[in-house]
């Protein structure tokens, strides 16, 4: 889902990312992304505090709760992608550089 970003709790254990989202009919839902934490986002991401930032447009694909509540794991497979299209986060790419794979350096 694409939306923009309401709130980014950058801390430990799980980071979370609210995104306000426009469905269909013009209704609006505030979908939640849960990210490791603030350690392993900046250690394997390079993330830091201004990363991502309330108003920036981002898109969020990642493991939807079984309940159909709004709420994205970003583990596994999931990405996020800012409004270029740019791969800012990739979940689960063991054995790489989630710097280099962030900035685009690796598939």
């Amino acid at each position: 889902m694409t939306g923009i970003v309401v709130e980014c709790r950058f801390i430990n254990p799980h980071s979370i990312i609210v995104v306000e989202v426009e469905e269909e009919g013009g209704n609006v839902e505030w979908w939640h992304g849960e990210f490791g934490g603030e350690t392993i986002l900046s250690r394997h991401c390079g993330w830091n505090k201004d990363t991502v930032r309330p108003g920036q447009t981002v898109t969020l694909v990642g493991r939807a709760r079984k309940n159909g509540e709004p709420y994205n794991t970003m583990t596994e497979q999931a990405r996020m992608m800012d409004a270029q299209g740019n791969e800012i986060y990739r979940g689960n790419f063991p054995g790489e550089d989630m710097a280099a794979v962030s900035a685009g350096y690796l598939p």
